[in-house]
């Protein structure tokens, strides 16, 4: 048994592995999105508070790693939602990341795995 053993040890240590590889890409790309949908957003600032607001955040726990983008101000809503959307940042910044995030997930994977 203590070959199994040692078999289920070196599993657990392959995951943490593997999900501190995703997190670490997904942290990554929380910045980028960040950056790119504060730049980009095409609304008129009357405070800058919207725009200082957006955050991309990345969390992690035992079954998933999510990536995040939001407005911190209540009325982020509007901005993404009123005038049939013309003014969204959130939606359109995640959708045009998420190949990219798969992408260089799929490339972390590989590399780790070539490594073993």
């Amino acid at each position: 048994m203590e070959g199994m053993d040692k078999v289920f040890r070196n599993l657990d240590r392959y995951v943490d592995k593997m999900l501190g590889l995703i997190y670490m890409v997904a942290q990554n790309h929380a910045a980028e999105i960040e950056a790119f949908a504060k730049s980009t957003a095409t609304w008129t600032d009357r405070t800058g508070h919207a725009r200082q607001s957006l955050q991309g955040t990345a969390q992690q726990n035992e079954i998933a790693t999510i990536l995040r983008l939001a407005h911190g101000v209540e009325y982020g809503k509007w901005l993404e939602l009123a005038n049939s959307g013309k003014y969204a940042i959130v939606y359109p910044t995640i959708e045009a990341d998420v190949e990219s995030f798969l992408d260089d997930v799929k490339e972390a994977i590989r590399l780790m795995t070539v490594r073993i």
